[in-house]
């Protein structure tokens, strides 16, 4: 996984904006694909509106860790997957089954999440049971 942007390569990019530089060159100048400063861009408003003060909060704010697992945070969502730990079957199943039944992404969970939810302490990841 690549390092992700610090301040001054927001900085960097901001300086390059104003004097019209283009995201290829700045990626270059930058040794970054051009798709990672383009995303950078778009999430801090365009190139129209773009503050690397403001960037860099909102890259903290998007990499603070501990976040609220999705099971605890879905009650139906853990709830489903408590039914089908129940009825045995593995989270690979589980995860299949919501996806197919639910078009809504929210509503999704993925293996590995309800893997960690089964191993850590119940009730912590929003699992009320045990693994089977």
């Amino acid at each position: 996984m690549a390092a992700r942007l610090v301040f001054e390569e927001r900085c960097a990019i901001e300086a390059m904006i104003e004097v019209k530089v283009s995201t290829q060159q700045t990626a270059d100048a930058l040794d970054r694909h051009p798709s990672t400063v383009r995303r950078e861009i778009n999430r801090g408003c365009g190139r129209d509106a773009y503050r690397a003060e403001d960037a860099q909060a909102e890259a903290e704010v998007r990499g603070r860790r501990p976040k609220i697992p999705k099971l605890v945070t879905d009650p139906q969502l853990a709830d489903a997957v408590s039914e089908g730990l129940k009825m045995g079957w593995s989270p690979h199943a589980i995860a299949a089954d919501l996806r197919n039944e639910c078009l809504d992404s929210d509503r999704r969970v993925c293996a590995e999440t309800i893997y960690q939810a089964c191993y850590e302490p119940w009730g912590r990841r929003g699992l009320t049971a045990g693994p089977p």
